[in-house]
């Protein structure tokens, strides 16, 4: 399994809400102590974020995401 650090990117395999859709392009901001869920952040080719319902980060499991390698 490929470990990602802070600042890689990654693509969504999963849905997780209406504005934020399975093939999207995201960036971990922090790696949690279970190593297996980060926080992370997807932004619009504008330079804002991706928001849903007033929150613009999301914690995220590891089997939800695939590394990128950019």
């Amino acid at each position: 399994m490929i470990k990602l650090n802070q600042y890689d990117s990654f693509e969504l395999l999963v849905d997780i809400n209406p504005n934020i859709q399975k093939g999207m392009i995201g960036v971990v901001l922090e790696i949690y102590d279970s190593l297996d869920d980060y926080e992370v952040e997807f932004i619009k080719s504008d330079g804002t974020n991706f928001d849903y319902n007033g929150e613009c980060t999301f914690t995220l499991n590891r089997k939800d995401i695939k590394p990128l390698k950019l």
